[in-house]
């Protein structure tokens, strides 16, 4: 080198442009987010690789990414152009959770509080608002059964098991006479042929009845 050199290094840049659809946090692994209202924005060099994760407020879900990102994990976005995404948060109403899947039982919960004491169950907007006492979905209900599974009527006074009927599940009642219905017995599935258990034998012999195996 017989003179003095200069050397400018170019690096590009893209945004990370990051939507919310309602209240909840939106957080990366790497540098910042600037916000305003709900919309956030960084700037990162071409080929960052970056990863977001979301949490809803309270009294809202995360329902989901759309935009450069998909379904409801983390969201994992590679800078090599400007990218958008959206973090779609939803008020839990009886709606929200009708499009979840299988519906869940009330938990029958119906007070509310604050940091230290019990306080009325508030409303949209009020602090504290959100809380398991301020929603009644999906109320518990029960049907009880015989041991063919015929359904009961509620005053009946022995029954042999307890249907949910928001789930659908089936729940045995047990005893503590001794037979194969006492609290203390225990039972495992045990398939150990392959031409009928699908790929899964199950758990043999961790019962404490007798084993029976399933031919």
């Amino acid at each position: 080198m017989n003179a003095a050199k200069s050397v400018i290094s170019v690096f590009e840049l893209n945004n990370l442009s990051i939507y919310k659809t309602g209240p909840g946090l939106v957080t990366v692994n790497s540098g910042n987010l600037i916000w305003t209202g709900n919309s956030g924005v960084g700037i990162y060099d071409t080929g960052t690789i970056l990863t977001l994760k979301a949490a809803a407020d309270t009294g809202y879900i995360f329902s989901g990414w759309t935009g450069a990102c998909k379904g409801m994990g983390a969201c994992t976005v590679t800078l090599d152009q400007a990218k958008n995404v959206t973090a779609d948060f939803d008020e839990i109403t009886p709606a929200v959770l009708a499009t979840m899947g299988q519906p869940i039982p009330d938990t029958g919960q119906t007070k509310c509080y604050n940091n230290s004491a019990e306080i009325p169950c508030g409303t949209p907007g009020e602090a504290f608002y959100g809380q398991d006492g301020n929603y009644t979905i999906n109320p518990l209900s029960y049907t009880k059964l015989d041991a063919i599974g015929k359904a009961l009527p509620d005053a009946a006074t022995t029954w042999t098991m307890i249907r949910d009927n928001v789930t659908g599940l089936i729940w045995e009642n047990k005893t503590n006479d001794g037979s194969i219905h006492d609290g203390s017995k225990t039972f495992t599935w045990c398939d150990t042929n392959p031409a009928t258990n699908g790929g899964n034998h199950g758990t043999c012999g961790m019962g404490n009845r007798p084993m029976q195996s399933v031919t």
